[in-house]
């Protein structure tokens, strides 16, 4: 199973790569969720020939730690980013995007505010209001 040394210890991730990808997605779930709840997604996106690389949360799946409260995004984004880092390293060739649900979406925000050019793309779904504010009509 891999792990890699991020902001906040031991971090496992996921990956479900295919041959001749031709664009790559880094995926971040919502809470109480981890990486392993989206195969069938990451399967699905594989046959359209996107590479999947997802990462669990601290305290989600198999990743060390506690998350207590939403001062920890900041920390979240960091792994985020870096796993986002190994992933282009890997695969060079590919053009990137950055994908969250809940508070996957809050921690790709954090990510995009902290280093606005490491990211191409951005889908962000189930955004909390807490992150966006109120819409008002």
């Amino acid at each position: 199973m891999p792990f890699f040394d991020g902001a906040t210890g031991a971090v496992h991730y996921r990956n479900w790569t295919v041959p001749d990808a031709r664009f790559g997605l880094v995926f971040l779930h919502g809470l109480g969720q981890n990486s392993g709840h989206y195969h069938r997604f990451a399967r699905v996106l594989n046959g359209r020939g996107v590479d999947v690389w997802a990462v669990d949360h601290v305290g989600h799946g198999l990743t060390e730690g506690e998350l207590t409260d939403a001062a920890q995004i900041p920390a979240l984004a960091q792994n985020a980013l870096q796993l986002l880092d190994m992933a282009e390293a890997e695969h060079p060739e590919l053009s990137f995007a950055l994908m969250g649900h809940s508070l996957g979406a809050a921690t790709a925000i954090a990510a995009l505010g902290a280093h606005p050019k490491a990211v191409q793309c951005a889908v962000l779904c189930g955004t909390p209001k807490s992150v966006t504010g109120s819409v008002t009509d």
